[in-house]
């Protein structure tokens, strides 16, 4: 069967539908951003449609197509071979100069859409942007070896198809850079949402302390200076026989010290809430000063070292640590004074909390009383650890250690 030039049609219509989309692509993109709805439709499957209609056109016809290649010329092996080609008397024997302008103007179009993607590249400097300008270049060079040197034997390698090959290296390689760049920003979104995740929650568990802190300090804190008056108009008087006047200065005492658990707890949950909007340790020094006020036990904070900025669930359990060994201080030590100090050095946060009250032997204290427990548990909820030092008649040092890279703020 003789050969036809319906496949040679075919395939240069083929060539050059994907060259008029890749230069189109690039240039929908640089004018609009975007390629979507309506737009996106056309850009892909008109062309594509348009394809397949000429393909089964160009071979259900194609005899009766005019020449575009002289199959019987280019059939011949040796005639490959360029010098036999110029010895011919036509460096293009086989081509006719409708085939030789076809391939030209794709090599072309390939080549302003090499321009296109490079322009996009720097507009957006996405990596796939810049390889598939480079594998086009290659593209145009193997269209016009293509035509000045075609060829109908798929045993023979030219220097087109190494072009076709660069081209083809080009594309799958800038499409890995590309898929690894993707892979990189999806986990630096994914680390940028956990902390957003974080700081949300914290901010609601933030929301819901001011709240409980609004219902103690106008329920229970006022129901309890009402009971204070009227515990003492009841001390006050004159027939209360001794008993119960002892008694009655026992519940008075025992009203004072449950107010000031509540006001202990309103101040605490109250400053909580400036724990995302105040450096960490701004919110230590309140805290500390408003015990000094309180308690009438000296208290003094100390930062030698300026501190990270601290995820928000960092600052809410390190708060609660020293809030917890203070009430220990003021329930338990018989201090007059208490020193809390704040450092980071050698990537690691330490927080110590320092009295000069009577001591106790570690030894002998369960570590379920004095609150060691809840510190040690909220230490290890921030990565961090808890350990106490104390000889009796002699102080106490709790010391909080956490490591940077779990309790510093990434940043973006």
């Amino acid at each position: 069967m003789a050969p036809t030039q319906g496949p040679i049609y075919a395939q240069t219509a083929a060539r050059l539908v994907a060259a008029f989309l890749l230069a189109l692509g690039a240039l929908v993109e640089l004018r609009t951003g975007r390629v979507q709805g309506q737009r996106r439709a056309t850009v892909l499957f008109l062309p594509s449609v348009i394809l397949v209609i000429l393909t089964a056109m160009f071979l259900g016809g194609a005899r009766g197509l005019p020449v575009l290649v002289d199959l019987p010329i280019l059939l011949d092996l040796p005639a490959l071979d360029p010098a036999v080609r110029s010895s011919g008397g036509s460096p293009f024997a086989g081509t006719t100069p409708e085939f030789l302008a076809l391939h030209f103007s794709i090599g072309a179009v390939y080549l302003l859409g090499a321009v296109l993607f490079r322009r996009l590249f720097i507009r957006q400097s996405h990596a796939i942007t810049k390889y598939v300008s480079l594998g086009l270049v290659f593209a145009s060079f193997s269209q016009i070896h293509f035509a000045l040197y075609p060829s109908t034997y798929t045993s023979v390698v030219g220097t087109a198809d190494l072009l076709r090959v660069a081209f083809y290296a080009t594309l799958l390689f800038g499409i890995e850079i590309e898929a690894r760049d993707q892979l990189r920003a999806l986990r630096q979104a994914n680390v940028e949402l956990e902390d957003l995740r974080e700081v949300d929650v914290a901010r609601a568990g933030l929301e819901e302390r001011a709240r409980l802190a609004r219902e103690v300090h106008d329920g229970l804190a006022q129901e309890l200076w009402f009971a204070k008056l009227k515990q003492a108009r009841l001390t006050a008087m004159p027939d209360l026989p001794g008993p119960g006047r002892e008694l009655g200065e026992e519940v008075s005492r025992a009203i004072d010290n449950a107010l000031a658990e509540a006001r202990q707890a309103v101040m605490a949950m109250r400053s909580s809430g400036d724990e995302l909007d105040a450096a960490f340790p701004d919110v230590l020094r309140r805290y500390v000063d408003d015990f000094d006020d309180r308690f009438g036990i000296r208290a003094e904070f100390h930062s030698d070292t300026p501190l990270p900025p601290l995820r928000p669930r960092t600052q809410a359990e390190l708060l609660r640590i020293v809030q917890e060994a203070l009430n220990n201080v003021q329930k338990h030590a018989d201090a007059t004074v208490v020193n809390v100090n704040a450092s980071a050095d050698s990537g690691r946060l330490v927080l110590t909390v320092t009295d000069n009250g009577r001591g106790f032997d570690p030894a002998n204290i369960d570590g379920r009383r004095f609150g060691m427990q809840s510190m040690r548990e909220r230490a290890q909820l921030v990565g961090g650890t808890v350990s106490v030092q104390s000889q009796p008649h002699d102080g106490a040092r709790v010391t909080v250690d956490v490591p940077l890279d779990a309790a510093a703020e990434v940043s973006p």
